[in-house]
This record gives C-alpha cells, sequence and structure tokens, in this order.
C-alpha cells in the first residue's frame, strides 16, 4: 500500500510539473533565454532535481506513447512541457558531487541539444511522418543517457 502511494506522489508531481509548463504563455522560450538558466545557482523553483528528472521522463514516454497511438496532441504536449521544464531548485551546483566540472562544461550544450529537439517535435507534430519525430525522440533519449552517463560517473 506504501508503494502504491509513493507511485500516485510521483505521479501527482509529475502531472502537476507538466500541467504547470504547458499553462504558462503558450509561448515557446528563446533558446538564449531557455539556456541562460542551466546553470543558474539561484533559480527560483520548487522542484529538485529527481522530480525534474521524473517529469522530462514522464514527457519524453507522453512523446513516445503519442508516436505509437498516432496522437500528434500528446505528442506536441510532450515536446512543448520538455521546452519549458523548470529549473532545479538552486540550480545544478547542488547536484553535482562527481564529475562537476565536466558536467558544467558539457550541460549547456545537451540541454540545448534536447531543447532544440523538442521544440522541432512541437513544431512539427503535426505534419512530421511518425518516423521522423521518432528519430528526434531518438536524439533525445541519446543525449539524457549521455548526460546521465556523465553524472554517474560511468565509462
Amino acid at each position: 500500500m506504501k508503494k502504491l502511494g509513493l507511485i500516485a506522489v510521483v505521479i501527482l508531481v509529475a502531472t502537476g510539473a507538466a500541467t504547470a509548463n504547458e499553462k504558462e504563455t503558450g509561448t515557446e522560450p528563446e533558446l538564449s533565454e531557455h539556456m541562460a538558466h542551466v546553470m543558474d545557482e539561484g533559480a527560483k523553483s520548487d522542484y529538485n532535481l529527481v522530480q525534474i528528472m521524473h517529469d522530462l521522463s514522464f514527457q519524453l514516454n507522453r512523446i513516445e506513447f503519442g508516436i505509437l497511438t498516432n496522437n500528434r496532441y500528446m505528442i506536441e504536449a510532450g515536446a512543448r512541457a520538455i521546452t519549458s521544464h523548470p529549473v532545479p531548485k538552486g540550480g545544478l551546483k547542488p547536484y553535482l558531487k562527481k564529475n562537476a566540472a565536466d558536467i558544467k562544461a558539457a550541460a549547456p550544450s545537451i540541454d540545448e541539444d534536447i531543447h532544440k529537439a523538442a521544440l522541432e517535435i512541437a513544431k512539427n507534430a503535426k505534419t512530421a511522418s511518425m518516423a521522423e519525430l521518432q528519430d528526434k525522440a531518438n536524439g533525445i533519449t541519446k543525449s539524457c543517457i549521455g548526460c546521465h552517463e556523465m553524472f554517474r560517473n560511468v565509462q
């Protein structure tokens, strides 16, 4: 029962963060504006890094499920949520225990790659083939895996 409650909380946090992102202005942030937040140590967010990573994973799964079920609205909504994800409380610095210099150097580029791919998915969700959208989603997954390996110091 406790496990079921924990799962419910994770789902609520993930969908709550996604809903909050989607309810924003409805416009996409400029790339330079988006990149400015990546290493911001004074970021104002109530979410920690794990919560944000769970939400980003949920949104990527949303894109994947939309592709599998030919649900273009779901694809676009997941991609838009990724483009406007919040910054972890305090920025990245408090969460970097090992490999900090490498992550600080790589994070802006990785975040930019993910952001650009998500923007393309959102812009083309209504017209691109599912194979094209899947190709872009695969790029996001590859970037995520690379960053996670660096974070965990996996060789």
